[in-house]
């Protein structure tokens, strides 16, 4: 009877030390780590939507135009050279226009080379800053409604109501294999492309006397 009990209490002690120690275990053992809140914004879809990206788009155009009139004035001048060179025989005029053809072909070069430099500079610069302000209406965003990590991706969305188009399989392809970051699947309330736009928008009116972006957001 004595062996019975003395094994009795050896083996409550042994309980009693196996529930202390996993208690123990359990105490020393790391919290699991509630996931980050995230959320997804099409940077492209703001950029067709944003009316400042409208009007740095418009201003780039007419830039663009103004390179382009001169390119066809100097175009003009030297097929004028050309169409006189082609009618002279003239040796000491044939070298003349020769040489005037290839200064204005120089001029011609120097023109669309500090074009595209310009319109460079120039997109790089108004795009960038836009793209500052697109952060800060994310980061409002993040801070009101709790998100941690906003993932920006890029997606043509003209056609994402029409299926037919949307999931044809080459526009799966190009998604696939095209895009280093796309959302397969998540709610639709961790879309805040919509409010970044809406804040955008918003902001930029105020600034312009509620003046809108004639843009087509094509």
């Amino acid at each position: 009877m004595k062996r019975w009990l003395a094994w009795g209490w050896a083996f409550a002690l042994g309980c009693a030390a196996g529930v202390t120690g996993w208690s123990w275990l359990r105490a020393q053992a790391p919290a699991s780590q509630k996931p980050p809140t995230i959320a997804f914004m099409n940077y492209a879809e703001v950029m067709r939507l944003s009316d400042e990206a409208q009007d740095i788009k418009k201003v780039l155009q007419g830039e663009e135009q103004k390179f382009y009139e001169q390119l066809q004035a100097k175009q003009k001048e030297i097929d004028e050279v050309r169409k006189q060179l082609a009618a002279t025989t003239d040796q000491a005029q044939r070298d003349a226009l020769e040489r005037k053809g290839k200064d204005l072909e120089y001029q011609f070069n120097n023109i669309r080379s500090d074009a595209q430099k310009k319109l460079t500079r120039l997109a790089n610069e108004r795009y960038a800053n836009l793209y500052f302000k697109v952060w800060n209406k994310v980061k409002a965003i993040a801070d009101s409604q709790g998100y941690e990590v906003v993932f920006r991706f890029n997606e043509d969305w003209r056609d994402a109501h029409k299926r037919e188009v949307y999931y044809h399989p080459d526009r799966v392809m190009a998604r696939l294999v095209g895009t280093n970051l796309w959302p397969m699947y998540y709610p639709q309330a961790a879309d805040i492309t919509a409010q970044v736009v809406t804040l955008l928008n918003r902001e930029y009116q105020a600034a312009n006397g509620g003046q809108r972006s004639g843009g087509t957001g094509q």
